[in-house]
């Protein structure tokens, strides 16, 4: 009386992602070299032996090293290129992936640019919304810690920030979440570690997202219908 049961299942399409994170010093006083760090996470799993042809990075031509750190699950690679140097003129470095060594018809890559020794910059604003949220601004150059900010970071519609400073980043979290369209500022006043400040007064516009209700399940299982 056993009858054949036909099923159907389909497996994850392997796929990838590169996202490069921020850029660091080996000694805070020493600005000449850098190591930048990223993450590359693919659809299924994948074992690090697969990585090494699937991402690589140059300066001038020159190939830098790339070191991984596992990942127990095998799907968010975190990566570290090191021995980045910034020289007296501004340069780049050139980060490229392709995914034929592990069946995935993609390829691509991004330019990084590297400002001059001597040259302390604002390189890149940006909204972050989840955990908390929070202004991320990433400078050329490490900050000093212990540097007073109220002031010299300033949204247009007045909101209280507070600060906390991290090797080249600053994180500024609104006192209330902000929603909408707004200008921030950004002072000449700020200082690098070795006491430089800023070159020029800096205005960004950023959009702050409304966060959607969402329903996150705490433990691990499934959800199944009802015997009934």
């Amino acid at each position: 009386n056993l009858k054949t049961f036909s099923f159907e299942f389909q497996t994850i399409v392997q796929n990838f992602d590169v996202s490069l994170g921020s850029h660091q010093t080996y000694e805070p006083g020493n600005l000449k070299w850098l190591q930048y760090t990223g993450t590359l996470k693919t659809a299924d799993f994948l074992e690090e032996t697969g990585l090494k042809e699937l991402l690589t990075a140059s300066q001038d031509g020159k190939l830098l090293n790339i070191s991984w750190d596992p990942d127990p699950d095998g799907r968010e690679h975190r990566f570290r290129i090191d021995s980045v140097q910034r020289k007296e003129k501004a340069g780049k470095v050139l980060i490229a992936w392709n995914g034929k060594s592990i069946g995935v018809q993609r390829k691509g890559d991004m330019e990084v640019v590297l400002p001059a020794l001597g040259e302390f910059t604002l390189m890149d604003v940006s909204v972050v919304q989840q955990p908390e949220q929070y202004i991320l601004l990433r400078f050329s150059d490490p900050l000093q810690e212990k540097q007073y900010l109220n002031g010299l970071i300033t949204l247009d519609n007045g909101a209280d920030l507070s600060f906390i400073v991290e090797n080249n980043d600053i994180r500024a979290y609104p006192s209330v979440r902000q929603i909408g369209n707004l200008k921030v500022m950004v002072s000449s006043g700020i200082r690098n570690i070795l006491g430089y400040k800023l070159s020029a007064l800096n205005e960004y516009q950023l959009i702050f997202d409304e966060v959607k209700p969402a329903v996150r399940l705490l433990g691990k299982g499934g959800i199944l219908p009802s015997s009934n």
